[in-house]
């Protein structure tokens, strides 16, 4: 999503890209979450996806929405989903994300110039 648009626009973008079903369990998650996953209890992606009966990148496209929302969800790649009541240790879990959102944006960079330098076809790649 286009970080220059609005937060309005962007929760509209992020709310048409989900299904109805999706959408009817945003607040369950949020529940779920919010009661069951605090103070270093964290809860696996495919757990939560089994009990909200979805797969896991719509699991990943709700939580998404939810942290736009301004719901405190964090995660650790190797440990799963929790809801962070600590606005420090949210900050230092979001900016941990962005390194890693950094390091994807480094990789796409460079598969786009090997691309572009090898003259392989258009198209091939979003730049």
């Amino acid at each position: 999503m286009k970080p220059d648009l609005d937060k309005k626009t962007r929760e509209e973008l992020a709310l048409k890209k989900m299904t109805k079903d999706m959408r009817s369990l945003l607040p369950a998650l949020e529940a779920v979450m919010k009661e069951n996953y605090t103070e270093g209890k964290k809860v696996s992606g495919r757990t939560l996806s089994e009990a909200l009966n979805i797969k896991r990148p719509a699991l990943r496209t709700m939580i998404n929405y939810l942290r736009m929302i301004h719901v405190p969800i964090a995660s650790d790649p190797s440990g799963g989903y929790w809801y962070e009541r600590n606005n420090a240790k949210l900050i230092k879990n979001a900016k941990a994300l962005q390194h890693r959102v950094a390091m994807q944006m480094n990789a796409i960079t460079g598969m786009i110039d090997g691309a572009n330098d090898r003259n392989l076809d258009e198209g091939m790649f979003v730049a």
